[in-house]
């Protein structure tokens, strides 16, 4: 029986296994030499998860995308705004 990757549940053999791509850990880079630099990134990788875990991953996904419309929408109507305000002086 496999386990679920984020939360260790074990998941049943009539429930099918769900895959999705999860953070699997950091890699951190450092630079020497006349600078110091450092890096933090970020690996992904496909693993099973349960269909709890799925959906909360879908629904911060989900949330994700609306929040960038949202920004992108809003910006938008301040250019349109702005703009407007130009025009008209």
């Amino acid at each position: 029986m496999p386990r679920c990757y984020l939360c260790s549940k074990l998941i049943s053999v009539e429930e099918r296994p769900l895959r999705r791509r999860v953070r699997i850990g950091e890699v951190e880079k450092k630079k020497y030499g006349a600078e110091r630099a450092r890096f933090v990134q970020s690996q992904y990788g496909m693993r099973v998860v349960c269909k709890s875990c799925a959906a909360f991953q879908d629904h911060r996904a989900k949330q994700k995308e609306l929040l960038e419309l949202h920004l992108f929408m809003t910006a938008i109507v301040v250019v349109g705004l702005l703009s407007l305000i130009v025009w008209i002086l």
